[in-house]
C-alpha cells in the first residue's frame, strides 16, 4: 500500500515560525514533525510515500527527506492551489491511480500514539477503506460522521445540527478508484466548504470500516501549538538527556535536552521543556521550547515560551506568562489562546538585550533586535511608501518642469510658454484633475489636448522635456536615503498615482529603484487614489496582512485613510491633519517609529 502525506499547508497562522521554515519541518525532540509520520509508515512496512507539498516548501522537504530516509521511496508532488486535502491527494493521481488502496495522513497533526497500526489492524479487504474517528465536545467545528446501524453513511462538514459527536481524524485508507471517481464529480474552488476524502468514497456507494481513537491530538496550526505538540510528544516518548548538564543543574524527567545542548550551573529545566541550545547559569526554563542554536543568558526566567532558532537572550530576561485577557496575533487578527499560561514566541535570529521582560502571549518576528520591554507584538514586515512628496519633493519642482514642456511647445506655435501654461491649467488641468482615470490624469494626455488645439504635432518631445527637467531638479525628502538603507530587512513597496514610466524614471534618477521589492502605479491599478486596490494589491503580492504593514504618505485622505481602516499603522509625512498614527518631517523619525514595532 502506498501512503500519501499531505504537507501543502502554507502556515499563514503559524507565524513567526513559518516565515523561515515549513511548519511540518518544525523540530521536536531532535527531529522535524514530518519525520514522525515517516517513521510511523516505516515501522508498519510502508516505504512508498508521496508527499504533497506547496511550491514554497517542496525543495526544503525533498532535500531533508532524501537525506534522512535514503531507503524509502519518497516522491514529491506540488499542490498549486490550496483547495483542501482531497484536492491535495488528487494532485498525486499519476502516482496512485494504479494502487487499489492508498493510506493518507495530514502532516501537521500529531497524536499520542501511532495511528497507522490500529488502522491497518481494522482494515478489511472487502471494504472500501478505513475511517478514523474521535469523540469531540464541539462537533460544529469538525467533519462529523453520521452513522446508521453502526455504519458510517455520511460525513457532514461543520454541521449546525451534528448527527453525532464523532469527528473525522486526518488519517485514513481509501479505495483509490472510488475516491478519484467521486472527487472528479465535484467542482472545487477557493472558498468552497471542504469535503473530507472519505466522503467521496461514500458518495460512490463505498463501505468504510471505522474505529474510534480516544487519545490526545494536536494540530500545528498556530504558534502556541509548538508547546502543545512538544508536550504531547514528550508524553508519548518520554524525556531524554542527550546534551551536557552541569551537576548542579536540575532537569526533570519530563524534559528533553538535545545532543549538543548545554545546561549551566544551578539552571532548572522543568515541566515538559525541550532545550536544543545553551541555557546559562541560574536560569529557569519552565514549560518552554528553546530551539536549535539559541542561547539564553544568566538568571533568566523563560516560562511557557517558544524561543526560535538562533536567538540570543540576554541576562536576566523574564517572559511573563499569566494570560488573563491577553490575545495572540494570528494571521490577521487577535485570538484568545487555549491555555492560561503562555509567554513569549520569538522567530529565528531574534536578539533580546539584558534585563528586559515580555508581557504574556507576545509574538516577535524573525531578525529583531529588542532593546525595550516587549509590551506589544513585534510583527512589522513591510514598509509601504507613497512617492511624490514622500520619497522625493515633486511639489517644489513641478511648475518649472511643466514650463519646460510649454517652452518646447511654444517653439511650434504663436503662443508664449506662459500663455500656453495658463491655457493648459485653466482649460484642461482643472477639468481633468478630478478624473479617476489614470490615462486622463497622465500629463501626456493633457499636453496632447493642448498641442492638438494649436496644431502642434510633436507632443512626445514636450513630454520628454517635462520629464527631463523634473528628474534634473528632483531631490529626495529629508532622511529618506539613509532610512531606506536601514529598512532593508523589511519588505519595501511604493504605491503611487504616477504612471509606471514616470515613477521608475524618478526612482532611478535618485538611486532608489533597488530598494523596493514592489512598485504599484496607477496604470497597473487602473484607478487613481484613494482606492482600496492599491493597498490590497501590495498586501497580496508581498504576502503580508495589513497589521504587518506601516504606510507612509504626505496626504492622509489619498494615501493613508484606507490602509488605516484595514489596520495598518500610518505615518503622515509633513502633514498636520492629526489623523494618522504618527506625523514626521524627516525620515529619521520614521526609523525611530519602526524600532518600536
Amino acid at each position: 500500500m502506498k501512503a500519501v502525506l499531505v504537507a501543502a499547508g502554507s502556515g499563514t497562522r503559524f507565524k513567526p515560525y513559518s516565515l523561515t521554515k515549513s511548519k511540518v519541518l518544525t523540530p521536536f525532540l531532535g527531529k522535524p514533525l514530518l519525520f514522525y509520520h515517516l517513521d510511523d509508515f516505516k515501522d508498519n512496512d510502508i516505504n512508498d510515500v508521496v508527499i504533497v507539498c506547496n511550491r514554497d516548501n517542496a525543495m526544503e522537504i525533498a532535500n531533508s527527506t532524501k537525506q534522512a530516509y535514503p531507503d524509502m521511496r519518497i516522491a514529491i508532488v506540488i499542490q498549486d492551489q490550496q483547495l483542501g486535502p482531497s484536492d491535495a491527494i488528487q494532485t498525486a493521481e499519476r502516482l496512485i491511480q494504479d494502487e487499489e488502496f492508498i493510506l493518507f495522513k495530514y502532516a501537521d497533526s500529531m497524536h499520542e500514539q501511532d495511528l497507522v497500526k490500529p488502522m491497518l489492524d481494522v482494515f478489511e479487504d472487502d471494504s472500501d477503506g478505513v475511517l478514523t474517528l474521535r469523540e469531540v465536545g464541539d462537533p460544529s467545528r469538525y467533519g462529523i460522521a453520521r452513522l446508521q446501524n453502526d455504519r458510517v453513511i455520511e460525513i457532514v462538514e461543520k454541521p449546525q445540527n451534528p448527527p453525532s459527536n464523532l469527528a473525522v481524524v486526518g488519517i485514513g485508507i481509501l479505495r483509490t478508484e472510488k475516491f478519484l471517481t467521486g472527487l472528479k464529480k465535484d467542482k472545487l474552488y477557493k472558498g468552497k466548504k471542504e469535503v473530507v476524502p472519505q466522503e467521496y468514497v461514500l458518495r460512490e456507494g463505498g463501505k468504510l470500516t471505522h474505529w474510534v481513537y480516544n487519545g490526545k491530538r494536536t494540530d500545528l496550526g498556530k504558534p502556541w501549538d509548538v508547546l502543545l505538540t512538544n508536550k504531547l510528544l514528550l508524553e508519548r516518548f518520554g524525556g531524554k538527556i542527550e546534551g551536557s548538564v552541569d551537576p548542579t543543574a536540575k532537569v526533570d524527567e519530563t524534559c528533553y535536552v538535545a545532543r549538543g545542548a548545554v545546561i549551566g550551573k544551578n539552571a532548572v529545566v522543568t515541566n515538559y521543556s525541550s532545550v536544543d541550545g545553551v541555557v546559562r547559569d541560574g536560569t529557569l526554563v519552565e514549560g518552554s521550547v528553546i530551539m536549535k542554536d539559541s542561547q539564553v543568558g544568566l538568571r533568566c526566567v523563560i516560562a511557557n515560551s517558544v524561543i526560535g532558532e538562533n536567538n540570543k537572550i540576554g541576562d536576566e530576561v523574564e517572559t511573563k506568562d499569566n494570560v488573563k485577557d491577553a490575545t495572540v496575533f494570528v494571521k490577521d487578527k487577535d485570538e484568545k489562546p487555549p491555555m492560561e499560561k503562555l509567554g513569549l514566541m520569538t522567530g529565528k535570529d531574534v536578539i533580546i538585550q539584558p534585563n528586559l521582560h515580555s508581557k504574556p502571549a507576545k509574538v516577535v518576528y524573525p531578525g529583531r533586535n529588542i532593546k525595550e520591554h516587549i509590551d506589544k507584538d513585534k510583527i512589522l514586515r513591510a514598509v509601504i511608501f507613497d512617492a511624490d512628496d514622500t520619497l522625493y519633493l515633486t511639489g517644489l519642482v513641478v511648475k518649472e518642469s511643466d514650463m519646460a514642456a510649454m517652452e518646447y511647445l511654444a517653439k511650434q506655435c504663436d503662443k508664449t510658454a506662459e500663455e500656453l501654461h495658463q491655457e493648459w491649467r485653466e482649460r484642461f488641468v482643472q477639468e481633468l484633475q478630478t478624473s479617476t482615470d489614470p490615462k486622463k490624469r497622465h500629463r501626456f494626455h493633457s499636453l496632447r489636448l493642448l498641442a492638438t488645439r494649436h496644431n502642434i504635432k510633436d507632443i512626445e518631445g514636450a513630454y520628454k522635456a517635462f520629464l527631463q527637467k523634473l528628474t534634473d531638479l528632483l531631490r529626495p525628502t529629508p532622511g529618506i536615503q539613509d532610512a531606506l538603507t536601514e529598512l532593508k530587512p523589511f519588505k519595501l513597496a511604493v504605491m503611487t498615482e504616477d504612471p509606471e514610466e514616470t515613477t521608475k524614471a524618478k526612482l532611478m534618477k535618485l538611486g532608489m529603484t533597488g530598494f523596493f521589492d514592489l512598485i504599484i502605479t496607477s496604470d497597473q491599478i487602473g484607478k487613481m487614489k484613494p482606492d482600496k486596490a492599491y493597498f490590497d494589491t501590495i498586501c497580496k503580492q508581498l504576502d503580508v496582512t495589513p497589521r504587518e504593514c506601516i504606510v507612509v504618505g504626505d496626504n492622509y485622505d489619498k494615501d493613508l485613510s484606507l490602509p488605516h481602516q484595514d489596520g495598518a499603522l500610518t505615518v503622515e509625512f509633513g502633514g498636520a491633519t492629526g489623523k494618522a498614527d504618527h506625523t514626521i518631517h524627516d525620515h529619521e523619525e520614521l526609523l525611530e517609529i519602526v524600532k518600536n514595532l
